[in-house]
């Protein structure tokens, strides 16, 4: 094991390379740097991290146990970033109440991890600023597009869309969904595969009317749909419905402009008001910023691995790992960053320190 990498590898040789630098990438960055002093290298797809894109997320005691086991004062960052939910309601879609919970019970009373709602790029935002205070190299323009482990030395060779190439001793997949290193390195050639099942989510300003998430049903409509709060005003909302293959418009899942958006939004409210959906559900969707349309996906086959390349140098993680399916939430993400996904080839000693990663 502690012959395993070589001292005398190129000095252009990363010795941890992460592609991908969203939320997992970050997360798992910061934790090589605060936990074990290692500086890895991220290499990212965008151009640039932008501020007001995308929708919200939940972040629930797993996930924020995680932040601060990493740093306090990055846990601080994230909770202040943030919005608590307080209670869990399950509702009928006309409004009518079925159940009501403590969210407190799945932080076992501990408030300081009590589940929030925050927007996508205010994590990313805080997370990134993290990582460029601590002196980790963040790459962006680098859109991953293959990766080879190379026989003679082990090393892993990535290449580039825009051309250049980078060595790395170990290099972590967080690419996300479509990743370009599972594609690369996955035998079964990991296809996605659209489950019948979308999502179109979006921001409003709308105060909600209750504390709390609330995860409302319908029979008549086929669908159901969750409202938590990103901030004091601030909620993001979610509707989950069955839309056909020929029908689901694969080519503009993501970000919606600004006129398509409201559209979706409008149109969905008319057929959610036709089936008799209580108004404060509809609201939100009246009031729009950021909608996201999002197809759910699951892997053709799924991986029998997460660990790949001569030595077990390559290391799926997060989305990339996974099928992209209705239950993955950033929390779920970042755990198994550190839970699930990490191998035992990482609790030997790492090339050019004395640490291992056990985390």
């Amino acid at each position: 094991m502690n012959n395993m990498v070589s001292r005398e590898h190129p000095p252009d040789t990363a010795q941890i390379a992460i592609c991908g630098g969203g939320i997992v990438g970050l997360v798992l960055a910061l934790g090589l740097k605060e936990r074990l002093g290692l500086t890895p290298e991220v290499f990212e797809a965008a151009s640039e991290f932008a501020d007001d894109v995308g929708a919200g997320m939940g972040m629930y005691p797993n996930g924020l146990r995680v932040i601060r086991d990493i740093s306090p004062t990055l846990f601080e960052s994230v909770r202040a970033a943030g919005h608590p939910y307080m209670y869990r309601r399950w509702e009928r879609h006309d409004g009518t109440e079925v159940a009501v919970a403590d969210e407190n019970v799945l932080s076992d009373r501990d408030d300081s991890i009590q589940t929030i709602g925050i927007r996508r790029w205010r994590l990313q935002k805080v997370l990134f600023e993290a990582a460029c205070e601590a002196g980790i190299p963040i790459h962006f323009d680098k859109r991953t597009t293959s990766v080879e482990s190379r026989q003679h030395d082990g090393l892993v060779e990535i290449t580039f869309e825009d051309g250049s190439k980078r060595l790395a001793e170990i290099l972590f997949g967080a690419d996300g969904s479509k990743s370009q290193v599972r594609q690369s390195v996955a035998e079964c050639g990991a296809k996605l595969e659209y489950t019948g099942v979308t999502c179109l989510m979006g921001i409003s300003e709308t105060p909600s009317q209750v504390r709390g998430i609330s995860l409302p049903s319908s029979s008549t409509s086929h669908c159901h749909g969750a409202f938590f709060p990103t901030g004091d005003k601030e909620q993001c909302f979610q509707f989950h419905f069955p839309i056909k293959s020929e029908d689901a418009d694969e080519g503009n899942w993501g970000t919606l402009s600004d006129e398509v958006g409201k559209e979706e939004c409008s149109k969905l409210v008319e057929q959610l008001r036709e089936d008799g959906w209580h108004e404060k559900y509809l609201e939100p969707l009246c009031n729009v910023n950021n909608a996201v349309r999002i197809g759910f996906c699951l892997l053709d086959k799924g991986l029998e691995k997460f660990v790949y390349g001569q030595k077990s140098r390559i290391v799926l993680l997060g989305d990339a790992a996974r099928e992209y399916n209705i239950v993955c939430m950033a929390t779920h993400s970042i755990c198994s960053t550190f839970q699930l996904y990490f191998p035992d080839f990482l609790l030997m000693p790492l090339p050019h320190t004395n640490s291992s990663v056990i985390l």
